[in-house]
């Protein structure tokens, strides 16, 4: 190896080099094998000199070894097939029952039953779906086992604002509703009788 290979070499590791030059001394290092052992000297004498640590001359061919050891990611062969053909199968099924949807309601509006046995070339059996629903909503808070509880609560709050009424007249306001009248003067006059603070 001659004088100006080393100079060379030595720019390059400095990064003085130009970048036609660079090229050139690449190309050349990777095929000349006396050029490959003076590179790595240098840097094992650059890396001594900056007090670096020096990695193992082998450790390409240690990390080549490894990664020869490692297993091959892979997929499981089956799946890379049955994705495709799983969407193909939802999309088709969607647009049978839309198909299928759209002639059912054009059938109806046409001619009724007997049109829609012919054309369709099946025969649809009625449900229970098929029947309307019509069990009336009722409220969960008017249940009958609740009933004597709200009476006991409003009897309360009567008595409550009975008793909280400014210059001596009482402020009575009915918060419950849904009683009848009757029902109402029962449970005043119930209030009335009850006292609502007890003598000592």
């Amino acid at each position: 190896m001659t004088e100006s290979s080393r100079e060379n070499l030595s720019s390059l590791m400095d990064g003085e080099l130009d970048r036609r030059g660079r090229k050139f001394l690449l190309r050349r290092l990777s095929g000349d094998a006396d050029m490959k052992a003076a590179w790595g000297r240098m840097h094992t004498v650059r890396a001594c000199l900056h007090r670096e640590r020096l990695a193992g001359s082998d450790l390409v061919s240690r990390v080549a070894d490894a990664l020869a050891e490692e297993p091959m990611p892979g997929g499981r062969p089956a799946q890379r097939w049955l994705r495709p053909v799983a969407g193909g199968a939802i999309a088709a099924s969607v647009a049978l029952m839309a198909i299928v949807g759209i002639n059912s309601s054009m059938l109806d509006q046409q001619g009724g039953a007997p049109a829609a046995e012919e054309a369709s070339g099946f025969v649809s059996r009625s449900t229970s779906l098929d029947e309307p629903f019509t069990q009336s909503a009722v409220p969960v808070g008017y249940s009958e086992e609740r009933r004597a509880e709200r009476e006991r609560i409003s009897g309360y709050v009567l008595r409550h604002h009975q008793a909280a009424g400014s210059g001596g007249f009482p402020a009575w306001v009915p918060i419950v509703t849904g009683l009848d009248e009757n029902a109402q003067a029962d449970q005043a006059e119930q209030a009335i009788e009850t006292p609502i603070f007890e003598e000592r």
